[in-house]
């Protein structure tokens, strides 16, 4: 029963190509206007999900207790000169490229 539905369906769009490729033409262009209209979304993750879920508070609380507008840099090597010479130029470059890092600490 489904295979003689799709033959006759095809048989009619053989049978008359124009007024099938009009009628495509329309949906596809009525679609494009809907969606370019209709469809909304943000790229910002934190106002994808509800504020209200308990895995989302306790995401909340944690970036509250603590913030992300720090950045750290652990430095190793061999000997601790070594290791004060590249924080050091470490330091300097990132104080050089002037990205609003306002204080650069040594810890150690």
């Amino acid at each position: 029963m489904l295979t003689s539905a799709v033959l006759r369906v095809v048989g009619l769009c053989t049978r008359h190509p124009w007024p099938v490729i009009v009628i495509a033409a329309v949906l596809a262009i009525g679609s494009a206007l809907y969606t370019a209209t209709h469809f909304a979304i943000t790229t910002d993750t934190d106002q994808l999900l509800p504020k209200d879920l308990p895995w989302r508070q306790h995401e909340l609380a944690y970036r509250d207790a603590f913030p992300q507008d720090r950045m750290l840099a652990v430095v190793q090597g061999p000997t601790t000169e070594l290791v004060e010479m590249a924080a050091d130029g470490l330091a300097r470059l990132i104080h050089q490229a002037g990205r609003g890092w306002p204080v650069i600490l040594a810890v150690g």
